[in-house]
């Protein structure tokens, strides 16, 4: 929230900003950082993921990136403006005050996100809600889990999206699949449910991450939350994810583009498709390969992630900021950012240096014609 810059310029306090989901673009613009809509690694463009993308789909996301910024830039801010300044008083741009950011922590793991340009003052970190021993589970809980002989599946759409409120015709679908398959399956499901299968155990609340770490548990299906798809990957849980909102339609086509899980739609899915999918996970041991080396991959550090960040944010308080990480790009106009005034000079020389080119072989080319006209002149007298 823009607004709450406010409190760092009041308070001449360095000023550490927190990310839960992947870096903003609007973030990486104002501290100078190279914004690619074309490129996979930016996570507000639904499906952008994958090399070589056609034409086409990078100019839908080169306008719908921009439009994004020039939103935030002359509609978002100006509000944030006006709300900052009921409390704090005349303010400068909080565009400005953002500019000034000491240090961006970062809720991104470098195995699950494209390469790309990073800023010295942007720190990324993974997995710090994960508990490498989650609490004991519910005896009730506890018992069914044991006695799934052929394993069980997790099903939750987290906490912003409740399966109770799904169309009938949906929870048709996932009932009917349920029932025939030879799992059972774990629903967080916030109401009851009379047309529950047999082997289904529903509850309005469960400890996600002791399911995860149950060593029967064979598929997660999930609406591709971050948090939600660093614990899946940290117990090494292969996914099926229908995404609902935000960046989890990108999340889950990152799942589905590294191997460790797949995507379906949640308004168009069949049942064939659904069914198709689970045992496509559960039966092809590559899932489970290769969602174990990402786990191994993202758990290699040197260091713990807590003390990381401590050491970080102490850091920034002994330098004062740390002005020497900052980006100067982030103090220049856009068009010298992107040395858009060389590139119209160098086209309006280009134009100029062709069109003179142009007039002179035109002239010459005139010329040339009438010195023929002349000549057949002479030509035709003489005969």
């Amino acid at each position: 929230m823009p607004a709450m810059y406010a409190f760092a310029y009041r308070f001449n306090a360095s000023l550490i900003g927190l990310s839960s989901l992947g870096l903003l673009s609007i973030n990486d613009f104002v501290l100078g950082g190279a914004v690619l809509p074309s490129h996979e690694y930016l996570w507000e463009n639904e499906g952008n993921t994958g090399i070589n993308l056609p034409f086409y789909k990078r100019l839908h996301n080169f306008v719908k990136t921009w439009r994004l910024l020039l939103h935030l830039n002359f509609n978002i801010f100006p509000k944030e403006q006006k709300l900052a300044e009921q409390y704090f008083g005349p303010l400068p741009p909080l565009i400005d005050i953002m500019k000034n950011v000491s240090m961006i922590f970062i809720n991104e793991a470098d195995v699950l996100t494209p390469g790309r340009p990073i800023l010295p003052n942007i720190v990324r970190f993974s997995s710090f809600h994960v508990s490498e021993n989650p609490d004991p589970l519910p005896k009730n809980l506890q018992k069914f889990l044991d006695d799934a002989k052929e394993g069980f599946i997790y099903f939750s759409l987290g906490s912003n999206a409740r399966s109770s409120t799904m169309p009938k015709e949906i929870k048709r679908i996932f009932c009917n699949v349920f029932a025939k398959l030879p799992y059972k399956v774990i629903w967080k499901y916030e109401e009851d449910l009379s047309e529950k299968p047999k082997n289904v155990y529903i509850g309005k609340w469960l400890p996600q991450q002791s399911i995860l770490a149950h060593p029967k548990i064979k598929l997660f299906i999930y609406q591709g939350g971050v948090q939600s798809s660093e614990e899946t990957i940290r117990f090494a849980v292969p996914v099926l994810g229908f995404p609902i909102l935000a960046d989890q339609d990108y999340q889950v086509r990152r799942m589905e583009a590294l191997g460790i899980g797949k995507y379906l739609e949640i308004t168009t899915f069949t049942e064939d498709q659904l069914k198709n999918a689970i045992y496509e996970i559960i039966n092809n041991k590559k899932y489970k390969e290769r969602i174990l080396i990402i786990r191994d991959q993202i758990k290699d550090t040197p260091y713990d992630t807590v003390k990381h960040l401590a050491w970080w944010t102490e850091y920034v308080v002994r330098t004062k900021g740390a002005p020497h990480l900052r980006s100067t790009l982030a103090l220049e106009p856009w068009y010298q950012r992107f040395d858009m005034d060389i590139v119209v000079f160098l086209a309006i020389v280009t134009c100029i240096i062709v069109s003179i080119l142009f007039y002179i072989i035109i002239k010459l080319l005139v010329y040339l014609y009438k010195i023929s006209q002349i000549s057949t002149n002479k030509k035709q007298k003489i005969t």
